[in-house]
């Protein structure tokens, strides 16, 4: 149903999710899709159940403490490779992974202004990227007409 209704995503910068992780969100990006675990890890799962009828009598806790830790500990990161290195049973983190893009995916890492975006839009035969050091980028262009 999700894939029915859904219109499109909303995009997240890694400055947004720091800032968000900052004021105590358990946030985190698996595989390019941003999540949000805070509500869960700080109230607890909810039960809801139609007026009239009683909530059924069902264990509550689906999420593994270990994922939710990832989360926590790696607020406003991307915890993809922590979350695939527990140690757990791999159908289990398979089942963890459905159910966090079915209830706690946001959006998605928005990373158009990245230095892999500006190199993936670069297509001129003229244009000459040098690095120097570990993250410094200069741009010379040809002298040619």
């Amino acid at each position: 149903m999700r894939w029915k209704a859904q219109v499109g995503y909303v995009g997240y910068t890694p400055k947004e999710l720091k800032n968000t992780a900052n004021t105590g969100s358990s946030v985190g990006i698996i595989d390019g899709l941003v999540y949000d675990v805070t509500n869960y890890i700080k109230n607890g799962p909810g039960i809801g159940n139609p007026p009239g009828q009683q909530a059924p009598n069902v264990d509550r806790t689906f999420m593994s403490d270990d994922a939710l830790n990832v989360f926590q500990f790696n607020s406003g990161q991307d915890v993809t490779t922590k979350l695939n290195s527990l140690n757990i049973d791999q159908d289990v983190l398979a089942r963890q992974k459905v159910c966090l893009r079915n209830l706690f995916t946001i959006g998605k890492l928005d990373t158009r202004q990245s230095v892999q975006h500006f190199l993936n839009k670069v297509s001129s035969p003229e244009l000459l990227l040098c690095t120097v050091g570990a993250n410094t980028i200069y741009r010379f262009t040809s002298m040619l007409p």
